[in-house]
C-alpha cells in the first residue's frame, strides 16, 4: 500500500529524512542498473539493444526491420504539424538540459 503524508499541519523532518533515504537508495539501485544496461550495449552493441528493445517494450527487432530509409523519414516529416515538430524540439532541448545536470562530474 502506499503511504501517504500529510504536510499540511506542518512538516515532519523525520519523514523528510526518510523520503530522503529512500530516494538515495534508489537511486543507487537504479544508476547500477543503468551501467549495466551501458556496459552491456558498449560490449555486444545491436544486439544488446534488440534484447533491450524486446525486454522494455516487446518489440521484436533485427538489423532488417530498424532501417529507416530518407525516403520514409520525408514522408513522416509531411504527415506531422510543425507545432508538433516544435513542441518535439522543445522537449528533446528540455531533456538533454535536465540530464546534463544530473552527470556525475568526477569519475
Amino acid at each position: 500500500m502506499i503511504e501517504i503524508f500529510d504536510f499540511r499541519k506542518g512538516i515532519d523532518n523525520g519523514i523528510l529524512q526518510k523520503l530522503h533515504n529512500r530516494s538515495k537508495l534508489e537511486n543507487k539501485e537504479i544508476a547500477k542498473k543503468v551501467e549495466e544496461i551501458i556496459s552491456n550495449v558498449r560490449e555486444r552493441k545491436d544486439k544488446a539493444l534488440f534484447e533491450y528493445t524486446y525486454m522494455f517494450d516487446g518489440i521484436n527487432l533485427d538489423k532488417s526491420t530498424v532501417k529507416v530509409t530518407k525516403e520514409e523519414i520525408k514522408n513522416a516529416y509531411k504527415e506531422v504539424e510543425g507545432e508538433f515538430l516544435k513542441a518535439i524540439d522543445k522537449a528533446i532541448k528540455n531533456i538533454t538540459e535536465f540530464h546534463e545536470k544530473q552527470k556525475q562530474s568526477t569519475w
